[in-house]
């Protein structure tokens, strides 16, 4: 997160100006056991803060502005290329709805040598394919991108159990409240030493500070930079004289790990 905002930073002080808003938040509590399952963190943070300040700024009618969404980012600094490092559980029978990205990872002989983009097909593809373009703009090329459109709308309440693993972070609440929203992840427990790993003590700096690691998180920080450069309409002027009137926002985020922004 803070290096995402160091290079938004740099560019405003060498000049850039933008045409819609960045807003950096950071909130916890998402596996915090609760009657509502957990994502505690950012269901305070939207009903507390981001809508109040939404309409304080904007008005009651803010949803006309069209925000570019949120970014959510879940376990991001996982890389594998070792073949059969990612696990497909047998369980998960929506990567059925995926058949180009299965393609894509048996082609790879499973390894976990990307960052997985989550988001609904009809709502959040904007935000999506930006991400995707940026990520394939930046260098490093062995770090792979692999998208998750869900047809969300069209999702019966007899598959929705299924989709389980892809509704497992705080983007959810940004989609119950009709914010566009991408969730981004490793894929945690189903890829290399995670499948042991995952919240157990050897979750720690000796496993996970690696260089490949580093590199591919590094990746990820150098895209959401972009991301936001590229929605937030960046431009050079002189920042003496320059205004900064946001029409249109957008969000992304990490917390503990995670991130969360606003465009």
């Amino acid at each position: 997160m803070l290096e995402s905002l160091r290079q938004i930073a740099v560019g405003n002080q060498g000049g850039k100006r933008r045409n819609n808003t960045i807003i950096y938040m950071a909130f916890d509590h998402e596996e915090y056991d609760s009657l509502d399952n957990g994502l505690i963190g950012s269901k305070f943070a939207i009903e507390q803060w981001l809508m109040p300040w939404l309409t304080k700024n904007y008005g009651q009618h803010w949803e006309t502005l069209k925000p570019h969404g949120i970014i959510v980012l879940d376990t991001v600094m996982n890389y594998n290329s070792s073949a059969q490092s990612q696990i497909i559980p047998p369980e998960s029978e929506p990567l059925a709805y995926f058949p180009k990205t299965v393609s894509s990872l048996k082609s790879d002989q499973f390894q976990g040598d990307f960052l997985a983009a989550i988001f609904r097909q009809n709502l959040d593809g904007n935000l999506a394919s930006t991400f995707n373009s940026e990520w394939l703009g930046e260098p490093q090329p062995e770090f792979e991108i692999e998208k998750f459109g869900i047809d969300y709308q069209n999702v019966s309440d007899d598959t929705w159990n299924l989709f389980n693993d892809f509704f497992r972070s705080d983007h959810v609440n940004f989609w119950k409240t009709n914010i566009p929203a991408i969730f981004i992840t490793d894929s945690a427990n189903f890829r290399g030493q995670m499948q042991q790993c995952y919240h157990n003590a050897c979750d720690n700096l000796t496993n996970i500070l690696t260089d490949n690691n580093v590199r591919f998180l590094g990746k990820t920080a150098d895209t959401i930079a972009a991301t936001l450069d590229k929605l937030s309409e960046a431009y050079n002027t002189n920042p003496s004289s320059a205004s900064c009137n946001g029409d249109f926002i957008s969000i992304l985020r990490i917390s503990i790990g995670l991130m969360l922004v606003m465009i």
